[in-house]
């Protein structure tokens, strides 16, 4: 009488029934190992505005801010999200430049709401005082409600001396099961970076070139044509397809980020 391993891989259909199973398995695994740390990301956009200089070609320019001439000036917005499964309360960010550098003035709220979002308490007193050292190089926010899939925006602008070359921002979190890392700034479709949607783009391809030659049986010439379409919006489909279903993760909160 032949054993259960011996049935299970001489049957096509069990062999796949228990390779599904092991998946099943080791996605909740990983999933339920990622979700201990809520996974908090952000991206930075520095754009210059302005710089002070005199040349023959376009003549005399002078950059001011509140009355101080500046060397230049640059503007600075900053995006956070919430990537895990987890809504976090009280999250305090810190945000800082290098020496040479100095943030003017900031601004962050909540997106899609008008919404302003505090200074941490001890941060607070370090605003008012204008001789402090770190309220030119430093900023710190407590976030009172960070949501799953909640967006968090910081605008920044910045000026820093000649021999500084470029003016970095960068962040970290203060807060227990959380870490904060920061997202390349790259190629976008809808939203949605070129990293997460070239591997989907990938996958719904060969789902479609699966249906079109074994359930819907088209014509060679057919088949090319259809595939051919999809190349030319294939990062669009994959970019509406992971945003649909964050949108339902977010609401229900069972699925893992997707990509």
């Amino acid at each position: 009488m032949p054993n259960l391993f011996e049935v299970i891989s001489q049957s096509q259909y069990a062999s796949e029934a228990v390779l599904a199973v092991m998946g099943v398995i080791i996605g909740h695994i990983a999933s339920s190992y990622s979700n201990k740390m809520a996974a908090l990301k952000y991206t930075v956009v520095t754009s210059k505005l302005g710089q002070t200089s005199e040349n023959d070609l376009h003549g005399s320019i002078e950059i001011r801010h509140m009355g101080q001439p500046l060397h230049n000036f640059y503007f600075s917005n900053v995006s956070l999200r919430n990537c895990s499964n987890s809504d976090l309360e009280n999250v305090k960010i810190c945000f800082f430049v290098c020496d040479g550098v100095s943030i003017l003035t900031d601004f962050m709220f909540y997106k899609n709401a008008v919404a302003s979002i505090p200074y941490s308490p001890e941060y607070a007193a370090v605003s008012t005082d204008v001789n402090h050292p770190l309220r030119l190089t430093r900023r710190e926010f407590v976030i009172p409600v960070f949501n799953r899939g909640q967006e968090i925006g910081l605008e920044l602008t910045i000026t820093h001396k000649p021999t500084v070359e470029a003016p970095l921002v960068h962040a970290t979190a203060v807060h227990k099961g959380a870490r904060l890392t920061e997202a390349p700034n790259g190629i976008a479709f809808h939203g949605v970076p070129a990293s997460r949607t070239l591997p989907w783009a990938v996958v719904i391809g060969l789902m479609l070139y699966g249906s079109i030659c074994w359930i819907f049986q088209l014509p060679s010439w057919a088949t090319a044509f259809t595939c051919l379409m999809y190349g030319f919006f294939a990062q669009t489909v994959s970019a509406y397809f992971i945003k649909s279903v964050d949108w339902i993760r977010v609401k229900l909160g069972l699925l893992p980020p997707l990509g």
